[in-house]
C-alpha cells in the first residue's frame, strides 16, 4: 500500500493547512470580533416574523445568513426590542409570539 496516500488526498492535505492556520492566528482576533458586536431586528424574508440578534461586524458589514435587517444597528437589546415592536406597530413585521 501507498504509505504517502493520506497526504495526497485533498481532504486532508485541507485538514492540515486548517489546523495550522488556527495555530497561527492570533488568539486576540475573536475578542475583537466582540467589540463589534451590534444588536439588530432581523425578519425572515418569507413568512416577515422578526426577532432580535447579536451580529458581528466581519469586513465592514453586518451580515445574517438568511434574514434581512430591519432595524439596527443598536447598542442594547432594549433598544432593538422597542424598534421590534414599532415595526409590528406598522405592519412592518409579523410577531414571533403564538397566538
Amino acid at each position: 500500500m501507498y504509505r504517502g496516500w493520506f497526504l495526497a488526498s485533498p481532504c486532508a492535505r485541507a485538514v492540515i493547512l486548517g489546523s495550522a492556520l488556527a495555530f497561527a492566528l492570533p488568539a486576540s482576533s475573536s475578542f475583537a470580533q466582540e467589540e463589534n458586536a451590534k444588536w439588530f431586528v432581523l425578519k425572515h424574508e418569507k413568512s416577515g416574523e422578526c426577532w432580535t440578534g447579536l451580529l458581528i461586524e466581519i469586513d465592514g458589514e453586518y451580515r445574517h445568513e438568511f434574514a434581512l435587517t430591519a432595524g439596527g444597528p443598536f447598542d442594547t437589546k432594549d433598544e432593538a426590542l422597542e424598534r421590534e415592536k414599532q415595526l409590528e406597530n406598522v405592519a412592518v413585521c409579523t410577531s414571533t409570539e403564538a397566538n
